[in-house]
């Protein structure tokens, strides 16, 4: 996910929730997503109410749950 590169990076990120003690993929849209200023973090929210901070490599870095609804900006 560079601008700077002849051949950018496509990364496809799973949503994914806890159920059972099992990751399963989540079936909410994804509803915002921005990065942070230097581009090294990427936030998702969803209609499954949780935001995600993801890495610039795809990896899930944190899952803040303590919403009370659907994020949608």
């Amino acid at each position: 996910m560079n601008d700077n590169s002849s051949s950018p990076t496509q990364l496809v990120i799973r949503h994914c929730i806890q159920k059972g003690g099992n990751e399963v993929p989540s079936n909410k849209d994804v509803t915002s997503l921005d990065w942070n200023c230097d581009g090294t973090l990427l936030a998702t929210g969803s209609y499954d109410d949780y935001d995600r901070i993801w890495t610039i490599d795809g990896r899930l870095a944190s899952t803040l749950g303590q919403h009370k609804g659907l994020i949608s900006h």
